[in-house]
């Protein structure tokens, strides 16, 4: 698996766009210490990964019920809660 970290150290999804500010990291899936073992992509995408020279941290950046809540949504559900919540943090902003 390849996952793309920001500077945040958040989880995001790698497109061509997005290649220069992002560090890029392999994972190999088959060992037992892997960190994403059964996950969704929204649930990967939804927490951060953190390398130092000690230790792997793997931490959510949102709420966990929040990210319960949309994994059961259906993509299209999913979209628009998004939307939903994106007008919702715009209001607020022009408030």
């Amino acid at each position: 698996m390849i996952i793309g970290i920001n500077k945040e150290f958040k989880i995001m999804a790698i497109n061509s766009e997005d290649m220069l500010n992002l560090t890029v990291i392999e994972l190999d899936e088959t060992l037992h210490k892997f960190p994403f073992r059964g996950w969704s992509n929204i649930r990967i995408k939804a927490h951060c990964y953190k390398v130092t020279n000690i230790s792997i941290s793997v931490y959510p950046h949102m709420d966990i019920n929040f990210i319960n809540m949309i994994e059961g949504l259906t993509e299209e559900e999913v979209k628009l809660e998004s939307d939903r919540l994106l007008t919702l943090e715009m209001e607020k902003i022009t408030v």
